[in-house]
């Protein structure tokens, strides 16, 4: 009965195109396309838990085996900080990225959590909002930038040969905003 029940989750899991057989019969939940699932954790006001919802749902997904991508967006740079992300060690960060001063390839670093990477922030996105406020599509710039990413999310750092052996694409990207994002 167990192994007719595992069979028709896995059947009907196939189907849908929501998940895949793992080793030992059980199904694993995946992204329906081979794009990453976007979530973002966003609310107009601070001091929510915005940030720790990010760590920690990154951190979770990370840890039953998906590659996940925190891109700080907030100034304050405390998922960055959370993730053990120095301030020497922030050389590009998502202020680069959306000022189209960098690629989003070149702000990835990864964290002491296996499967789990990060664009990080710095102060410099607290102008950001002056800077872009001419700009066209200026709330298209994370978007447009995530877009051009690899699929396979090469570090900053990360020789070709390591990206081919050890990369996968990014399952997950988990976007944590400021209290307020007026881009």
């Amino acid at each position: 009965m167990e192994q007719l029940d595992k069979t028709l989750v896995t059947d009907a899991a196939r189907s849908a195109g929501s998940a895949i057989p793992a080793e030992g019969g059980n199904p694993v939940i995946a992204p329906s396309t081979d794009r990453p699932r976007i979530l973002v954790v966003a609310n107009q006001k601070g001091g929510v838990g915005k940030t720790t919802t990010a760590i920690n749902l990154g951190t979770a997904l990370a840890a039953v085996g998906e590659r996940v991508l925190i891109v700080d967006l907030d100034p304050q740079g405390n998922a960055s900080t959370g993730l053990g992300i120095g301030h020497t060690e922030r050389k590009v960060s998502a202020y680069d990225v959306l000022i189209g001063a960098a690629l989003i390839e070149d702000a990835i670093v990864p964290t002491k959590v296996p499967g789990l990477d990060i664009v990080p922030s710095t102060m410099d996105l607290l102008g950001a909002e002056l800077e872009l406020a001419s700009v066209q599509r200026r709330s298209h710039r994370l978007r447009d930038a995530l877009s051009r990413m690899p699929r396979h999310g090469k570090t900053r750092g990360e020789s070709d040969a390591e990206m081919q052996s050890t990369s996968r694409p990014y399952s997950y990207l988990l976007i944590d905003c400021p209290p307020c994002w007026k881009v």
